[in-house]
Formats: C-alpha cells, sequence, structure tokens
C-alpha cells in the first residue's frame, strides 16, 4: 500500500505542476480535488500507458522500485 501511496503522491504532484497554468483562476480546494480525482483514476485504470519514458524513469526513481513495462518493453 505504501507504494501505491508513494506513486499516488508522485502522480499528484506532476499533475499539479502542469495544470498549474491553465487552472490558474480555479479555486485552491477544487484545483487540489481536481489533481487527486486526474491521479485516481491514472492509478486505478493503469497510468502506464499514458506516460512517457522519462517520466516512467523519475516516477520509479521516486518510488524506489522498477514497476512491471512489459507491454513497454515489447514495443
Amino acid at each position: 500500500m505504501s507504494d501505491e501511496m508513494d506513486l499516488l503522491a508522485v502522480l499528484q504532484h506532476d499533475i499539479a505542476e502542469r495544470l498549474r497554468p491553465v487552472c490558474g483562476a480555479m479555486p485552491e480546494i477544487d484545483f487540489q480535488q481536481l489533481v487527486r480525482d486526474i491521479a485516481a483514476v491514472k492509478l486505478k485504470y493503469g497510468v502506464e500507458a499514458e506516460l512517457s519514458a522519462a517520466f516512467r524513469e523519475r516516477l520509479t526513481s521516486a518510488i524506489g522500485e522498477r514497476p512491471n513495462h512489459s507491454s513497454a518493453e515489447a514495443s
């Protein structure tokens, strides 16, 4: 469960960084809820397919282990 929470935190940070410029006028509480919802969906439905290779590397470094990327390695 800890790895999943670490992954969720990293996803939330990345999503917030990318969305902040376009959601600047949004109330902070609403923005944080949007970020949490997006991260939860990505985590639930397999975030690996949508991540760039560079972000996958940062992500795996942040959680301290390499997730199974069998579909990414096959291509």
